[in-house]
């Protein structure tokens, strides 16, 4: 799997119909919520990047389960 840009990453996401944010946590961590209707996807990581990846890999598994 390519590891993408926090940029891209997000890009994909809002191209799939979802909003999304990101916050750093005190620990270092940092965590990314994706929201779209009634649905939301927490993803949490070590890196931005990887918050953003894991975040846009959930999304894609919503968006093939959904049928959208």
């Amino acid at each position: 799997m390519t590891i993408l840009t926090v940029d891209r990453a997000q890009h994909f996401i809002h191209l799939l119909g979802w909003s999304s944010g990101d916050v750093a946590d005190t620990d270092g961590t940092w965590q990314v919520t994706c929201r779209r209707d009634d649905e939301t996807i927490i993803a949490r990581a070590e890196s931005q990047r990887a918050a953003w990846n894991l975040a846009l890999e959930q999304v894609g598994k919503v968006q093939r389960n959904s049928g959208t």
